[in-house]
């Protein structure tokens, strides 16, 4: 299995061939009829990854709240 690097530099090295390859997918599935007129939208948001103890400790801290919240 390759490792992150690897990806990265095939991705690097061969960005106008995926780019095709793509663009002829969509032409394709056009062409096929896959498409219909429904509206979609893809978010390529990033955010930061918080895995630290202390946010893991308030995640707990949550669960054991949350119950009193759905209740009140």
């Amino acid at each position: 299995m390759p490792d992150f690097n690897t990806i990265a530099s095939f991705r690097k090295d061969n960005g106008k061939a995926i780019c095709g390859v793509c663009r002829q997918f969509v032409v394709l599935c056009q062409q096929l009829g896959l498409f219909s007129e429904a509206l979609v939208a893809i978010d390529g948001s990033k955010f930061k990854a918080m895995a630290s103890r202390a946010c893991f400790a308030i995640e707990q801290s949550w669960s054991r709240s949350e119950p009193l919240l759905v209740t009140s």
